[in-house]
Order: C-alpha cells, then structure tokens, then sequence
C-alpha cells in the first residue's frame, strides 16, 4: 500500500494534525477526520480580519493577509470541499467531464490549488 506524504500545517493557529494520505479506503476516513468547523473558523477570522484591515485603510497589511490567505493549506482543503461536496453543482461534469471526486482526489485537487496572486483593485 502506497501513502503519500503527511501534511503539517504550521502557524495557523489550528492545532497541527498529521493528514497521512494513503491511497485506499482510508483516505475517506482521513478526509472525514479532518475538523471541518475549526478549519471554517479560523478561515472566518482570517477573512474578517482582512476586512477590517482594508476598511481602517491599512492596505499593506490587508494584501499580507490576503497572500496568507491564499497560501493557507487549510484554507485550500476548505475550497475543495466547497467545490466537490457542498456545491449544488456537484454533481454536474465541469470541462474535464467528471462528475463526482474520490476523497483521494480531493486532497490531490487540494494540493494542486495555487494561489493567482492578489488582485490589487478590490483594496
């Protein structure tokens, strides 16, 4: 049985949990495991605190944490989650015509999310 590289999370504020991703059934396990509401909170304040960042006019430190943002490994599992089992079009092909991701897909997806870099209008 294969497994794929544990991932530690560091200065997130969350608790760091090992994410062993081995390729078989346990990976449905793995991506249960993994705590979906503090990870949705801590992404909350992250956001909040961008906003009120750019509100106070304090642009560089609203782009600082908006390049966190988009680094943030947590907050890459979030958006794939949204997008594969939250989303109501979940079940509907995109361009790659695939309708519905394996758990090991979704961390694989997770992993490939880079961040296109920060828009500088919106601030």
């Amino acid at each position: 049985m294969k497994k794929a590289k544990a991932r530690k999370v560091a200065n997130s504020g969350i608790p760091e949990i090992n994410l062993d991703i081995p390729e078989s059934d346990k990976t449905t396990k793995a991506w249960n495991k993994i705590p979906w509401a503090k990870i949705q909170r801590k992404i909350f304040k992250l956001q909040k605190r961008i906003y009120q960042a750019a509100k106070s006019g304090q642009k560089a430190k609203a782009r600082r944490l908006q390049k966190l943002l988009l680094k943030s490994y947590y907050a890459k599992l979030l958006a794939t989650r949204k997008v594969t089992q939250d989303n109501q079009g979940k079940n509907t092909a995109g361009i790659d015509g695939v309708k519905s991701v394996k758990p090991q897909d979704r961390f694989k997806l997770a992993e490939k999310l880079v961040g296109l870099g920060v828009n500088r209008a919106t601030i």
